[in-house]
């Protein structure tokens, strides 16, 4: 009886040991011990915060910012595989793109540039560098032509040597050894008249760009539709590389637009153009400058009263009539029409200077208001103010034409 007491209590205490504990399991693994409370904690849902957006302007530290040494000046340049007019085209780069120049001819008149990792070549007329020509290294010669041809961009016409500038808007060339006088399409510069000058003598300001743009180079002379006008005068569009001179003029402010039947090639861009230089105050459009005058009141001297010079009907100003005296904004009155009407024009000048270009209008108007003139920033005194009616030809009968005296 004691024994099997004693094996009974043996079997007790070893089955005790090998029953786990309501409070904590211990088991045991090679080099690991796992302790597991028997009451699970409260599951919790993980939040993923989402990972920072980097910033747009955020560049990596190993990208450096390319360094630039020109800009592009004209309005479109091409950039060409070769320092040619003749070669390939490979892109165009607006006014102020950011150029880094890589080379030049030896003469610089081209230029090797890179571009968002694109090579070419431009004409270094419309290119202005930040840095000293003579630092660009020479890495080629400018392709000659073969001996007895004249390279012809077959898009642009003919090669023409231009002898000397007329006026404005009109050249003397040399094709093949005969001379021409060319007549710019599309445009028209101001005129001065002058009683020391001959009557072609045209805006000294235009004369001196048009010299500035071509005397003396070779130019290339694109046709459009006729060949010459009333004249005999070659009617062209003018190009000195990629540059069209009758668009710089007209960009500049040196030249209005004049485009009529049939020569109707680029009107949109003369327009857009125009549009830009009166924006910007370039050239024609202009503000007038004030003249610094005494601090006195100023009286319109007593003039006889002249009828307006409105000899067409079609082109009548009903107000302002003539010695009006105007102040801020004026409204202007009455009729602009004619056979064939293409558009009437404002235009305004001090007594004996040059007529300034005001507005146009491209809708003809019958007894009714032709338009606005502000008159407020021109400095007090006489003008000389004209309505001219214009019709598809390019032809316009006698302006009317009247003084008037603006006062503040």
């Amino acid at each position: 009886m004691r024994r099997g007491a004693s094996v009974l209590l043996f079997v007790m205490v070893f089955l005790s040991a090998c029953v786990p504990t309501p409070a904590v399991i211990i088991q045991q693994v090679p080099q690991t011990v796992i302790v597991t409370a028997t009451i699970a904690p409260p599951t919790i849902t993980p939040t993923l915060e989402p990972s920072p957006t980097p910033s747009a302007t955020a560049l990596p530290t190993s990208i450096e910012t390319p360094h630039f040494n020109a800009v592009v000046a004209g309005d479109v340049l091409n950039l060409r595989s070769e320092p040619d007019v003749d070669s390939e085209a490979i892109g165009a780069l607006e006014k102020g793109c950011e150029l880094q120049v890589i080379g030049r001819t030896e003469g610089g008149d081209w230029l090797k540039v890179e571009f968002q990792g694109i090579e070419g070549w431009m004409t270094a007329r419309y290119v202005e560098l930040s840095v000293s020509l003579d630092t660009i290294p020479i890495v080629a010669e400018v392709p000659g032509p073969p001996s007895g041809t004249t390279p012809i961009p077959p898009e642009h016409g003919v090669s023409a040597e231009v002898l000397r500038v007329i006026d404005g808007d009109t050249i003397e060339v040399s094709i093949n050894g005969e001379t021409y006088k060319v007549r710019y399409l599309g445009i028209e510069t101001p005129e001065i008249e002058h009683p020391e000058k001959p009557a072609e003598w045209m805006g000294p300001e235009a004369v001196a760009q048009n010299e500035e743009l071509v005397d003396g180079r070779t130019v290339i002379l694109e046709k459009d539709v006729l060949d010459t006008d009333e004249y005999g005068c070659l009617l062209r569009y003018v190009w000195v590389g990629d540059l069209m001179v009758n668009a710089e003029l007209v960009r500049l402010g040196y030249a209005q637009v004049s485009v009529y039947p049939p020569h109707v090639k680029y009107p949109d861009l003369f327009l857009q153009l125009e549009r830009e230089a009166k924006e910007a105050g370039r050239g024609l459009w202009k503000a007038p400058t004030a003249t610094p005058e005494a601090t006195h009141t100023v009286t319109p001297s007593p003039t006889i009263s002249i009828p307006p010079l409105c000899p067409n009907p079609q082109a009548r100003l009903t107000y302002p009539t003539q010695d009006a005296k105007l102040e801020g904004v004026v409204e202007i009155r009455g009729s602009a029409d004619t056979d064939n009407f293409w558009y009437y024009k404002f235009e305004f000048r001090t007594e004996g200077g040059e007529w300034a270009f005001l507005e146009r209008f491209d809708k003809p108007v019958t007894d009714g208001i032709l338009g606005h003139w502000d008159t407020a920033a021109l400095p007090e005194g006489w003008y000389d103010f004209r309505l001219v009616v214009v019709d598809n030809t390019g032809n316009y009968p006698q302006p009317c034409e009247v003084r008037v005296f603006v006062e503040h």
